[in-house]
C-alpha cells in the first residue's frame, strides 16, 4: 500500500485525465492513508480543480487529513483561501498549525504576509519559528532572483 500512495503522490505532478482519475479514486476509496496520499496528490498538481475538495477536507475530523489538504492549499497558491488557511494556525494539532503557516508562506503575497506578521506575535516559540521560516519562503515566491524589484 506505501507503495501506491508514493506513485500517486510521485506522478501528480504529471497531470492529465488518467493521473486525475487516479487521484479522485484514491481519494474517493475507504483507506485514509490513500485519501491522505490524494490530497498530498491534488497540491503537486498545481490544478485549481481541487480546490473545492482541499477547501472542504480542511475541516475534517482527522487531523491528517487536515494537514494534507492545507498542505495541499498552499501549493495550489490560491490567494482567495488565505482567510480558511489562517483560521487553521489555531487548530488543536500542532502540525495542522504549523502546516497552514507554511501554507501562507508559499502563496505569498500581502495578505499572507499581513496574516504572518499577526501570528508573529504568538508566544509559542514552535508556531514562532515556523512563521520566521514561512517569512522567508514569502519572500523567495514574491522575488525568487532577490532583485527587490518591489521596493
Amino acid at each position: 500500500m506505501a507503495v501506491k500512495r508514493r506513485a500517486i503522490e510521485a506522478i501528480a505532478c504529471f497531470e492529465n485525465d488518467e493521473v486525475a482519475t487516479l487521484i479522485h479514486e484514491a481519494y474517493e476509496g475507504v483507506q485514509e492513508d490513500l485519501k491522505q496520499s490524494a490530497l498530498f496528490a491534488m497540491g503537486q498538481t498545481s490544478n485549481p480543480r481541487w480546490l473545492p475538495t482541499v477547501l472542504k477536507e480542511m475541516e475534517n475530523d482527522d487531523p491528517a487529513i487536515r494537514y494534507e489538504a492545507v498542505t495541499a492549499a498552499g501549493r495550489l497558491g490560491d490567494d482567495s483561501i488565505i482567510p480558511r488557511i489562517v483560521n487553521l494556525i489555531e487548530d488543536e494539532d500542532v502540525l495542522v498549525q504549523t502546516a497552514s503557516i507554511a501554507a501562507l508562506g508559499n502563496i505569498g503575497g500581502a495578505a499572507a504576509k499581513h496574516s504572518l506578521l499577526q501570528c508573529l506575535k504568538s508566544n509559542d516559540e514552535v508556531l514562532a519559528q515556523a512563521i520566521q521560516l514561512a517569512l522567508a519562503q514569502l519572500e523567495f515566491v514574491d522575488d525568487p532572483l532577490g532583485l527587490n524589484i518591489n521596493t
